[in-house]
């Protein structure tokens, strides 16, 4: 009988420690996306700083789960366009590359060992799996000119789209998507995150953009900081664009 007892009461601690270490372990609600390239062979404008740019972002939001992690040649674009493995499977996806004209309007620039070195606007599809915000530090992609096309790639039901109308610049110390994910962190709005990152680390030159079907999601925060506030946007045939000058 004493014999059970002690088998019983070790079975009770193995229980108790089993379910103390079960709730200790961190559990990720949420997921995040990056996306990076430094390296552009036979294009001689190669990189420097956008692994640092994503892989700050990351550690910012450590708390979430990473979903989707590419670099140079291996970020193609399917993951860009597809449901499966992509930027748009994550909560929330940032990317740092090279923009280019193709087809008369900017593109995202791949790097030429990824097949398709282009993403254009009509190719782009955010939002059709569980992506609600998307930045991107790619010089001119959400001009003037070219945010009334880059609208379309948010018709899955993105809520915001974050880039920049003009060139960005990046150093060591001056990384947009570190402090994108900082201010996320601190429980900032989307918007309003993108903008201070934008203060801190460009110069006053520098012009950012937002834009989006419905001004509701204006208000959005992140998972875990208090979400967003607008339900997915269908494509409608205005849209909202919030510009900022750093």
């Amino acid at each position: 009988m004493k014999r059970d007892n002690r088998m019983k009461k070790l079975t009770i601690m193995a229980l108790v420690i089993g379910l103390a270490m079960l709730l200790s372990t961190p559990v990720f609600a949420y997921e995040l996306g990056i996306a990076w390239i430094n390296d552009y062979p036979g294009a001689g404008n190669d990189l420097d700083y956008c692994d640092d740019n994503a892989i700050g972002f990351k550690n910012e939001l450590s708390w979430y789960s990473v979903d989707y992690e590419e670099s140079d040649g291996d970020v193609l674009e399917s993951h860009f366009t597809d449901d499966g493995y992509s930027l748009d499977k994550p909560d929330v996806s940032f990317q740092c590359g090279h923009s280019i004209t193709h087809d008369g309007h900017k593109a995202i620039y791949l790097n030429p060992d990824s097949g398709n070195q282009y993403v254009e606007w009509d190719e782009a599809d955010f939002g059709d799996y569980d992506l609600e915000w998307f930045g991107t530090v790619a010089c001119y992609l959400l001009n003037s000119d070219d945010d009334n096309y880059w609208i379309h790639a948010t018709d899955g039901g993105l809520h915001l789209l974050c880039g920049f109308k003009t060139t960005q610049a990046q150093s060591p110390s001056n990384l947009m998507g570190k402090k994108w994910g900082q201010y996320l962190d601190d429980g900032e709005k989307v918007k309003n995150a993108w903008f201070h990152a934008c203060d801190v680390t460009q110069t006053s030159s520098k012009q950012v953009n937002v834009i989006t079907y419905d001004d509701d999601c204006y208000d959005d925060y992140i998972h875990g900081k208090g979400g967003p506030a607008c339900s997915d946007p269908t494509p409608q045939a205005t849209f909202w664009t919030w510009s900022h000058t750093c």
